[in-house]
């Protein structure tokens, strides 16, 4: 018998593209969804027999008990596991009730949990059994008017990673996809703008294309605990832009000093290092790093001592006043200074899209009263 695939969110956007794709592999297809009419509808497209449809709300815990009851009673064995189902509600949080918090916590956080509770009793005794759980880049780098989706994707991601050290010794694996900025139903309204996020491939994504991903997440058989992002490069502005910032402070320069040490006092050519040579090798690591940084230190205290010395030119001057008016004079100028070079940097950091595109002024956010439904509200 063919392995069988429960889909959640399974009758449209990415739920179903990865359906479609698993079907057409010779899987069996468990399409859930709260609209029993459109799992059907979804069910009947697919390749091949033995596929069903349920009507199912993922974030009530009756409602997953009693689905994956019928599945493995009518089905079977759960081989796959994809967590698809999401809703989504933009607003400021300052703009957001409770009430509209919680449905999108109990979907797509909750609701995983819950499906995954339900199934792994069965997976556990399918041999190559997997779980994929579908998040969203905004979970790893947040925006704007989004606060509690990303939450609650970002929620999935330390779910999906935990869970995958609790099921591996059993054979069991458990990844999560990140998709960027995907041609879905839940895109529809952000399609047409013109400040979207810098795609590096420059173009919007596709569901199959995610789907490609989802399978072979699915089958590759020693991958687990990992997020793999689906964006079309966006995370690559994501990295820079760290990193930038990181340099950018006092600790990162020290991070980098000793980075440079380190790779300086490296040889290549040397044997494995045992524990008495890796001992010696740090305390002189160590030795060499205190130095550099000491060095640094009094270099930068001379530098300042000789820098903030009288200029010639208000000798005229009386002596305090003269120190007093070179001091200013140099502050100004480092001041100066310091403003060109991060001119420089924000105006480079703008035209390679480093930084961060629309949204992130409270301005630009699209506002909504709380009882108005959200143009991005999207119901699996």
């Amino acid at each position: 018998m063919s392995r069988l695939a429960v889909v959640t969110g399974g009758s449209r956007g990415i739920g179903a593209a990865v359906a479609r794709l698993l079907a057409s592999k010779g899987c069996r297809v468990a399409v859930v969804s709260r609209d029993l009419d459109a799992a059907r509808a979804a069910v009947a497209s697919l390749e091949g027999d033995g596929h069903v449809a349920l009507s199912c709300d993922v974030s009530q815990e009756l409602e997953v008990k009693a689905a994956f009851q019928e599945i493995l009673q009518s089905c079977g064995k759960i081989t796959y596991l994809v967590n698809s189902a999401g809703i989504n509600r933009d607003g400021l949080l300052l703009r957001l009730r409770a009430s509209d918090m919680r449905p999108l916590l109990e979907v797509n956080l909750m609701g995983s949990m819950l499906t995954c509770r339900a199934a792994l009793p069965s997976m556990l005794h399918s041999p190559g059994a997997a779980v994929l759980n579908i998040g969203s880049v905004v979970g790893l780098k947040g925006r704007a008017g989004q606060c509690v989706y990303a939450a609650s994707k970002a929620g999935l991601e330390g779910f999906t990673r935990s869970l995958a050290k609790e099921v591996g010794a059993r054979g069991v694996r458990v990844n999560m996809l990140l998709p960027g900025f995907i041609r879905t139903s839940m895109t529809e309204a952000l399609q047409a703008s013109t400040q979207l996020l810098p795609i590096p491939l420059g173009r919007v994504g596709e569901v199959e294309e995610v789907a490609q991903a989802a399978l072979f997440l699915l089958l590759s058989p020693y991958v687990t605990g990992q997020a793999l992002l689906v964006d079309g490069g966006v995370g690559l502005h994501m990295m820079a832009a760290g990193c930038a910032v990181s340099l950018s402070s006092p600790g990162g320069v020290q991070v980098l000093v000793s980075i440079l040490i380190f790779a300086a006092s490296c040889d290549a050519s040397s044997s494995p290092p045992t524990s008495e040579t890796t001992s010696t090798s740090n305390t002189a690591l160590n030795t060499t790093l205190n130095t550099a940084l000491n060095t640094a230190l009094n270099t930068t205290r001379q530098t300042t001592s000789n820098t903030t010395a009288v200029p010639s030119g208000v000798e005229v001057l009386e002596e305090d006043g003269g120190r007093l008016l070179g001091a200013g004079l140099v502050a100004l100028l480092s001041m100066l200074s310091v403003v060109a070079v991060l001119s420089v940097l924000v105006a480079l950091s703008r035209t390679l899209g480093f930084l961060t595109p629309p949204f992130e002024r409270l301005d630009d956010v699209p506002l909504e009263s709380p009882n108005e439904e959200s143009p991005f509200a999207h119901k699996y």
